[in-house]
């Protein structure tokens, strides 16, 4: 491993609900580094831009998938945060290659790959409720997943609810890194 390679960021990309957040923050807590979350970048970014605090939902809502990845890539490239630092990026992160290349500057993408039964579990109340959204899930679930297989350093599989084994598996990955 060359020197520029040390001290890298650790991101953590992944389909909606596959613990990037909870994960990233027990992992920057373990590791005694700064934690980033992509979305709430956006959210600050957007309240610069209107005075109005809006989550990363009533964004998606109101902007559009395009413009919403638009500000999303903004967010991202700005590279506001000091490294090394542990980083969740939101579920569509990886659409946009602008925001691949601007993640890998800082760090190496993990994927964190929750089987569909995993995500289910979380996601399952929203899903249940409309066959149109369940169909919907399975094709993006389906589409990012390759993505993330393909685009990220490293991939973690998540299959359980075992957060003490996600954890320190993550820590493995990190030191390997390192």
């Amino acid at each position: 491993m060359n020197s520029s390679q040390k001290n890298q960021s650790i991101i953590l990309c992944g389909f909606k609900s596959s613990g990037k957040s909870y994960l990233g923050q027990k992992l920057a807590e373990t590791l005694e580094l700064p934690f980033v979350d992509t979305d709430d970048l956006m959210e600050k970014l957007y309240w610069e831009q209107t005075n109005i605090r809006k989550s990363c939902k009533e964004i998606y809502q109101e902007l559009g998938e395009e413009e919403f990845r638009n500000l999303e890539n903004l967010s991202i490239s700005q590279n506001q945060w000091k490294s090394p630092c542990v980083c969740a990026t939101g579920g569509g992160s990886l659409v946009k290659e602008q925001n691949v290349e601007s993640l890998k500057e800082i760090g190496f993408l993990v994927d964190l790959d929750a089987s569909k039964d995993v995500i289910l579990s979380r996601l399952g109340y929203q899903l249940k409720s409309s066959p149109l959204l369940f169909k919907k899930f399975e094709s993006l679930w389906e589409e990012r997943r390759q993505q993330y297989l393909q685009l990220s350093d490293e991939t973690l599989k998540i299959v359980d609810e075992s957060e003490g084994k996600s954890l320190f598996q993550l820590i493995k990955i990190w030191i390997k890194k390192q």
